[in-house]
């Protein structure tokens, strides 16, 4: 973000800016002033409710203050508004992990995944969720596609290679 000087002069030029709004919230956050980020962010979401970063921001301090229903609504309001992404869905893996909701939490990492499948936490996730559980497919379809994601990770591979072998799948 602008400096804090710059970013409340922004909303002094355009004071019915949400996205200034956010920016100075921002440069609020930067500064250590959460109480007047939070007010910033608050006459952001009055200007406009559907603001994805003022809402994407307001979620990540419910989580932090580990308020799951909150966020578990800013989240859905995320992707109904057509904001949906893989930063979204991770914290929607975040939220049912919270909850306990394993399978809540698989069906956000597959959407994590497909929304970006190049990133390996997704992937990493699933297998870790997998093996905790000993569904042995899912462990398979998580270690072959992180394998293509993380190819230095000789531990992927150690794995990949004991479950290959376990099965007997011996071309591959």
């Amino acid at each position: 973000p602008k400096s804090l000087e710059q970013a409340q002069q922004a909303v002094q030029d355009d004071p019915q800016s949400a996205p200034k709004q956010v920016k100075l919230a921002l440069a609020y956050l930067g500064d250590g002033k959460q109480l007047e980020a939070a007010a910033a962010l608050e006459a952001a979401l009055k200007l406009d409710p559907a603001e994805p970063n003022a809402l994407f921001i307001k979620l990540r301090f419910h989580l932090a203050k580990k308020e799951l229903d909150p966020a578990k609504a800013i989240v859905d309001k995320l992707i109904k508004g057509g904001h949906d992404g893989y930063a979204v869905r991770m914290k929607a893996a975040d939220i049912a992990e919270a909850k306990d909701d394993k399978a809540g939490m698989k069906e956000q990492l597959f959407a994590a995944h497909r929304l970006d499948p190049s990133q390996a936490e997704p992937l990493q996730a699933l297998y870790d969720l997998a093996h905790k559980q000993g569904i042995e497919d899912d462990e398979l379809f998580a270690l072959r596609k992180l394998g293509l994601v993380d190819q230095h990770d000789r531990r992927v591979y150690n794995r990949l290679l004991r479950l290959l072998v376990k099965r007997g799948l011996w071309e591959e």
